[in-house]
């Protein structure tokens, strides 16, 4: 993992997914700060993790470009 994927915060990663895919309306209410803590935490621990894998990821982004 490259030390720019580390610094960014959870909350910058899902804004940068969203810039860049489309989400669920729990990626908009983290944001907001309006997701019940436990939901957010789940976020936080097993998703969160992977976006920030995949927006690092050129194979990843190259296989979305496929299929569209």
């Amino acid at each position: 993992m490259r030390n720019d994927q580390l610094e960014l915060s959870d909350q910058e990663i899902v804004e940068r997914w969203l810039s860049v895919y489309t989400g669920g309306d729990k990626f908009r209410l983290y944001l907001n700060g309006d997701l019940h803590a436990e939901a957010a935490s789940e976020l936080e621990r097993s998703v969160i993790p992977v976006l920030r894998d995949r927006l690092h990821s050129l194979s990843w982004f190259m296989s979305c470009l496929n299929l569209q």
